[in-house]
């Protein structure tokens, strides 16, 4: 619940990725959790904060304007809050072979922390699938393995469906 707290006070100006960070590795600070596959960071300038969403996997979306989250949303949510704790410094990670930032103005970046792949263990946990929309990317063969791997093994989602 702190998490969205969090989410409350940060300037919706702010959101849309105007500064990005564009260095290959920037260390950045989590302050929020959105869902299963975003977060939001700040880096080291108070009005740098940007949302990201982590590249490769897409998670359940929460429920959003009335509508009710799908399936898995909430325990993709809880995963990444553990693998990724509020307060936590990750290290955001771009992929030359993709776009910086989506449609929704969030950043496109694998995310690291203690030199673990958060995107793979999202992955490995079940708690998202692969997401490569326009073509793979660099990391899109180990993921894809990841996944499947998770798949057979019956993990998270792939359990409970």
């Amino acid at each position: 619940m702190a998490a969205l707290a969090v989410v409350g006070v940060v300037p919706v100006a702010l959101l849309v990725g105007e500064n990005p960070p564009s260095s290959a590795g920037s260390v950045v600070t989590v302050v929020g959790i959105l869902d299963g596959d975003t977060v939001i960071v700040a880096g080291d300038e108070a009005l740098d904060v940007h949302r990201v969403r982590v590249l490769g996997v897409d998670a359940p979306e929460m429920g959003r304007d009335g509508a009710p989250a799908d399936f898995w949303a909430l325990q993709a949510r809880e995963q990444l809050m553990r693998e990724v704790p509020v307060g936590s410094r990750a290290v955001l990670v771009p992929d030359s072979t993709r776009r910086s930032v989506d449609r929704y103005g969030r950043l496109l970046r694998y995310l690291q922390v203690d030199d673990r792949d958060v995107g793979a263990d999202l992955l490995e946990a079940g708690g998202a699938r692969t997401y490569w929309p326009t073509g793979d990317g660099k990391r899109a063969s180990r993921y894809v393995q990841t996944a499947l791997r998770a798949e057979r093994a019956g993990r998270g989602l792939w359990g409970a469906c």
